[in-house]
């Protein structure tokens, strides 16, 4: 139920509001709304934004009004606004800006105690955006190339996925929860978070190795579809599950040595050499050149005292020919001069002819 005003605060608010701005805010308004000393429309509760007409707000925005603090949440999302000029400073619950037709943050809160989002606009820059958002960050299906004026206290998930980022240049350094920056046009990690409190995922880009990516990753770890030739820079903690599919590999060297689940499939697998020591959960491993039957029966038998070399020499006279010749290195010391020059020049063969 809606407090009722005085007089005297009624006929202030006449001489700085228009009767149409008036009925606007209660309408868009849960609870009660005040104008302060400064102009300022405080909020005492939440404020959907609304049209008075039913209709989407488009470019009449905030009606020319001004907020101060909103201590509710603050939503004017999917409403075709054109700008936040007039938004609040400060929002105590959470901010919706998204699915509407911004093209810049000028005016967003610069402080927000829950979620922001401004996914789904036209934006090609996040200056403007908060500077503390007490949980998560969302800013996804843009057209940002970096991060560069994005806020740098982030209580819990920073989303920018589906953009065109070039650089991770001005991401939060410590990351509390999940940072998801996959489906963007990324060739490097540089500049990125380096501690992940949760899950990192940098899928579907340009990478060709993970080198300036996060030193610490507390959950899952998702490079898939990218175009890695080396792991090398990953994370090298215990990680739940990774997920390196879809991409150049030829060995797992750089991979973290304790995981969860473990998927490599569809590579250029040679060699398991750098296969983790401890792997607790299920092992994908299809569409590489060392059959999975192979595969599985090597990265048994792999331990801190059993390395990879130890391991393919107790195995290499059981290896059929044609898995000699994909699994074979120069660094098989048990091999006599002329084996390492029979199977080099095997191997050799069969990449050159896979180029035919």
């Amino acid at each position: 139920m809606r407090r009722i005003k005085t007089y005297k605060i009624f006929e202030r608010e006449l001489e700085v509001l228009t009767p149409e701005q008036i009925e606007w805010l209660n309408k868009c308004s849960t609870r009660t709304w005040t104008l302060n000393d400064q102009g300022l429309v405080d909020l005492k509760g939440d404020f959907e934004l609304m049209g008075l007409d039913g209709k989407d707000q488009g470019e009449l925005n905030f009606m020319g009004v001004k907020f101060g603090i909103c201590k509710g949440d603050f939503d004017c999302g999917y409403q075709k606004i054109t700008s936040l000029e007039g938004a609040p400073h400060t929002v105590w619950g959470y901010f919706e800006c998204g699915s509407n037709k911004l093209t810049s943050l000028k005016g967003a809160p610069q402080v927000v105690g829950e979620n922001f989002s401004c996914s789904s606009n036209r934006l090609t820059t996040l200056e403007g955006a908060p500077h503390e958002i007490g949980k998560s960050f969302n800013c996804r299906d843009n057209q940002l190339t970096s991060l560069k004026g994005g806020p740098q206290d982030v209580g819990e998930d920073y989303d920018c996925q589906d953009n065109k980022l070039k650089s991770l240049e001005g991401a939060p350094l410590k990351i509390w929860g999940d940072f998801d920056c996959c489906r963007n046009e990324l060739a490097t990690l540089e500049g990125g978070p380096q501690d992940v409190g949760k899950s990192f995922d940098c899928s579907k880009n340009r990478l060709g190795d993970l080198k300036g990516g996060p030193l610490k990753v507390g959950r899952d770890y998702a490079c898939h579809h990218n175009l890695l030739t080396s792991l090398e820079g990953i994370a090298q903690q215990k990680i739940k599950d990774f997920d390196c599919s879809h991409n150049e590999l030829t060995s797992l060297k750089g991979a973290p040595q304790e995981v969860g689940d473990l998927d490599f499939s569809n590579n250029k697998i040679m060699s398991l050499e750098g296969t983790p020591y401890e792997i607790n959960g299920s092992i994908i491993s299809g569409n590489n050149p060392i059959p999975k039957v192979t595969i599985d029966r090597i990265i048994k038998m792999i331990n801190p005292e059993n390395e990879y070399l130890e391991v393919m020499q107790s195995v290499w006279k059981g290896l059929k020919p044609d898995i000699k010749t994909v699994m074979y290195q120069p660094a098989f010391t048990w091999l006599t001069p002329e084996e390492h020059k029979k199977w080099s020049s095997l191997q050799k063969y069969k990449q050159i002819k896979s180029f035919l």
